[in-house]
């Protein structure tokens, strides 16, 4: 088998705005490096600094005849949840699923048998922590074709958005939705992320046909000045994005909403309604969350306010639906 070189792979890989060699490892970056100054810059309870490596939505997909695939990469924590996992597509179909669930630093290697002939093959990297990859290899004789995709996509949000918790990096919410379109990814999501302007580029060279907003139930529990925010954040991301077609998804339902109402300056389901009408008065179509995930411990983790891997096939199921009525 042979090693993929640099310039290679950068032209496979989806979902990162940087690609460099640091080490003797291939380091990938969704944000660019102002938005990573502003992060370093800023202390609070988020840790972006640290968050923002996460090789959230990343994916290698090409088309290949190879029969064979193998990748080695160091893996390191970018979250406060433990699911470190690869997961292998061929073809649209699920044929690898690598890694480990634990809060640790570690190295993950997989090789995967591929059936004969053209196909193509995707690999999602970990979202919740940052993948380095130290090797990729295909036979000999094969070829890499970058896949093209049909349109772009843009997830921002906190970590519902960014995948929290799914073990399956290919069933958060975000990957599915992409997959369903045949877009390419860049996620912006950061678990414990509100509605702030400061966060956003003034300009790179991705632009989406289409970009979601999921903040809300964070500035809900820490009592942060929703309106202005908003407002805010939806000017300058209608400015710096002209050309794309924005959703708000407003906040789904949480299981702690008795435990956090002390901090809150408004009941819950207010933000939906607050959100539903900042978006209407500069032309955002809004997708109410609270109707796409049951209100169902089974479908979360133990804190009954992220979505496990049923919650975010759920999630995914109903957000497909409603993209479809407003004609996305």
């Amino acid at each position: 088998m042979k090693k993929i070189d640099l310039i290679t792979l950068k032209s496979a890989v989806k979902g990162a705005l940087r690609i460099y060699e640091q080490d003797g490892k291939v380091v990938l970056r969704r944000f660019t490096v102002c938005q990573e100054q502003f992060f370093n810059a800023t202390v609070n309870y988020i840790n972006k600094q640290l968050k923002c490596k996460a090789s959230t939505s990343m994916v290698i997909d090409f088309c290949s005849q190879t029969e064979n695939i193998a990748l080695k990469a160091d893996c390191f924590i970018a979250s406060t949840r433990t699911p470190c996992f690869f997961d292998v597509y061929c073809d649209g179909k699920m044929v690898g699923h690598f890694g480990y669930n634990e809060f640790k630093d570690d190295k993950v290697s997989f090789s995967v048998n591929l059936p004969k002939g053209d196909k193509r093959i995707t690999i999602y990297l970990p979202n919740l922590f940052e993948a380095n990859i130290t090797e990729f290899l295909i036979d000999d004789n094969a070829y890499i074709k970058p896949y093209k995709n049909a349109k772009k996509f843009m997830f921002l949000g906190d970590s519902i958005t960014q995948g929290y918790v799914a073990e399956y990096p290919s069933k958060t919410y975000a990957n599915q939705v992409a997959r369903a379109f045949d877009a390419q990814a860049l996620s912006w999501a950061i678990g414990g992320a509100y509605f702030l302007a400061d966060d956003l580029a003034e300009k790179i060279d991705f632009v989406p046909d289409v970009i979601s907003v999921a903040y809300g139930t964070n500035d809900w529990a820490h009592g942060y000045d929703i309106l202005n925010n908003a407002t805010e954040y939806f000017e300058k991301l209608i400015k710096t994005f002209p050309s794309s077609k924005i959703i708000c998804i407003t906040p789904i339902w949480r299981g702690d909403l008795e435990k956090r109402k002390m901090t809150a300056t408004m009941p819950f389901d207010k933000v939906g309604d607050l959100l539903e009408d900042i978006c209407k008065k500069l032309g955002i179509n809004v997708i109410r969350g609270e109707n796409l995930v049951d209100k169902m411990p089974e479908n979360f983790i133990e804190d009954v306010l992220h979505p496990n891997d049923k919650g975010f096939s759920e999630y995914t199921k109903n957000l497909l639906e409603s993209l479809k009525e407003k004609n996305i």
